[in-house]
């Protein structure tokens, strides 16, 4: 076993569960390779003891003898291509168009992309869409010195949560709550606390109740700095109560 960790209900996605992107984030640190696949098989409750274990060379997050999430690394590379990047200005403006007040976002105290946190207690990352580009979702993201890695740098989890739920937006529609079921990503510059970034998420494609998109974190002169693919279940609302 690596550690025994309990995530603080501040990081919550779903009610009651963490956001995907923080678990993944979490879970890339115990991973030796530079790029990471994370498979959520179960929600992960927040406030609540689990184990990180060694799984060969990745390693497995279970609750008891309940498997609830796989991070594996290698050489994973974008199989489709690489999200292209939205200045900032356009980002801002596309921020001003987020649709999902918090009467019509699914999770609004997620993490990402609640609007129902306050600043600098949620990301507050609120993509929406971008003039011209409709398969495309944007927002501006200003890194916190609270996730100071300790040497200028953004911690893993609070990265990979801000890849996380732009990859939903390009898809969902009122009524749909969407819940992440698989995440590869690398991040391949250095975010820094107090600058001002722009996460992309472009809709890839869908599989009945599966959704597949991308994402990337830009600075403002387009430099990508992270990307991810993800795999994205889509359920109905009410079957979450």
């Amino acid at each position: 076993m690596f550690a025994q960790i309990t995530i603080d209900g501040r990081y919550e996605g779903p009610p009651g569960f963490v956001n995907g992107g923080w678990v993944a984030g979490l879970m890339s640190q115990f991973v030796a390779t530079s790029t990471v696949t994370v498979s959520l098989r179960r929600p992960v409750p927040v406030d609540t003891p689990v184990s990180v274990v060694r799984v060969g060379e990745g390693a497995t997050l279970v609750a008891g003898t309940e498997e609830l999430v796989v991070a594996t690394g290698g050489g994973w590379e974008p199989s489709i291509p690489a999200v292209e990047p939205v200045g900032l200005a356009d980002a801002e403006w596309a921020t001003a168009q987020f649709w999902a007040a918090a009467e019509e976002h699914p999770f609004p105290h997620c993490f990402s992309c609640g609007p129902s946190r306050a600043v600098g207690d949620g990301l507050r990352i609120l993509p929406g869409a971008v003039a011209g580009r409709p398969e495309l979702r944007a927002a501006t993201w200003k890194v916190d010195h609270q996730y100071d890695a300790g040497r200028c740098e953004a911690v893993a989890p609070a990265v990979w949560s801000a890849l996380d739920c732009s990859g939903a937006f390009p898809h969902l529609r009122p009524g749909e709550a969407p819940v992440l079921g698989r995440i590869s990503g690398r991040r391949l510059g250095e975010i820094r606390p107090g600058e001002t970034y722009v996460v992309v998420g472009r809709a890839d494609g869908a599989d009945g109740r599966k959704r597949y998109s991308s994402t990337a974190l830009f600075d403002g002169d387009g430099h990508r700095l992270a990307e991810s693919q993800q795999t994205w279940i889509i359920l109905d609302r009410p079957s979450l109560a």
